[in-house]
C-alpha cells in the first residue's frame, strides 16, 4: 500500500511497480477506477514506460475484449482497465512460466468505496486456486472524497496496516452517510409526493383553503 501526493509520483509509482513485477516473468494487471483515469495514465509520459502494455475498456468489440483477457495472464504483459472488470471477468492463467513465479499481480489504483469490490479485484489474482498477489497504489487527491485527514505526508508515519485500517474506517463512515443521504431524500421525496397529491385532490374538489395550505407546505418544501 503506497500513498503519493501527486499525481505525477502516482503515476510513476503505478509505472514502476507494473516493471519491477513483469521483470521476474510475471503478468500485471492495472485497475483504474475509470475510464478517464485510465486515459489521463495512457496519455502520460509514464505510459510509454510499460513494454508489453495493452488497455481493456467497455468500448471495445467482445473479440477485442476477449482477446486482451486471455493474453493478460502471459509472462511480461501489462494490461490496464477499469473497475467494472474487476467484477466477475476471468482472468485465468496457463502460462506455466507465470505460475511458477507466483502469479497474476493486481495494482489497484483507488480506494473502492465499497470493500465488496476491493474483495472481487483482488480474486482476480488467484482464478481457479491459482497464486497471485496484490498491491494498492493511491493518489492524495482522489481520497478527498472520503477523507481530508489522511495525507501522503501523514501516510509515513504509519504502518502499512495502520494506514489501511484509517483508510478502510474512513471509507466506511462515507459508506454510512452517503446511505443515511439516500434515506433521507427518498424520505423527503416521499412527504413531497403525499404533499403534492394532496393538493391537486384539494383543488379537484373545490377546496380551495385546503388546497392553499397544501400549496404552502409544498412552497416551504
Amino acid at each position: 500500500l503506497i500513498l503519493e501526493s501527486t499525481k505525477d509520483a502516482y503515476f510513476r509509482e503505478i509505472t514502476d511497480a507494473a516493471n519491477h513485477v513483469v521483470k521476474g516473468d510475471r503478468s500485471v494487471i492495472v485497475f483504474f477506477d475509470d475510464n478517464p483515469t485510465l486515459q489521463d495514465y495512457a496519455s502520460s509520459a509514464y505510459y510509454a514506460k510499460l513494454v508489453n502494455k495493452a488497455i481493456l475498456d467497455e468500448t471495445m468489440s467482445h473479440e477485442e475484449k476477449d482477446y486482451i483477457v486471455k493474453k493478460a495472464a502471459t509472462s511480461g504483459q501489462v494490461t490496464l482497465t477499469t473497475a467494472i472488470f474487476g467484477r466477475g471477468t476471468d482472468f485465468q492463467c496457463y502460462d506455466e512460466e507465470v505460475l511458477k513465479k507466483g502469479g497474476v499481480h493486481i495494482i489497484q489504483t483507488f480506494l473502492s468505496e465499497s470493500k465488496m469490490e476491493e474483495i472481487q479485484i483482488q480474486g482476480r489474482t488467484a482464478r481457479q486456486g491459482a497464486e497471485g498477489t496484490y498491491s494498492m497504489v493511491l493518489c492524495e487527491e482522489h481520497l478527498k472524497k472520503m477523507t481530508k485527514d489522511i495525507t501522503a505526508e501523514s501516510a509515513r508515519r504509519l504502518t502499512k496496516t495502520e494506514l489501511y485500517n484509517r483508510l478502510d474506517k474512513s471509507r466506511q463512515l462515507y459508506h454510512e452517510q452517503a446511505c443515511t443521504f439516500v434515506e433521507e431524500s427518498l424520505k423527503s421525496n416521499e412527504e413531497f409526493h403525499k404533499l403534492t397529491h394532496k393538493c391537486f385532490d384539494a383543488l379537484l374538489s373545490g377546496n380551495r383553503e385546503l388546497a392553499f395550505e397544501s400549496g404552502q407546505s409544498l412552497w416551504c418544501k
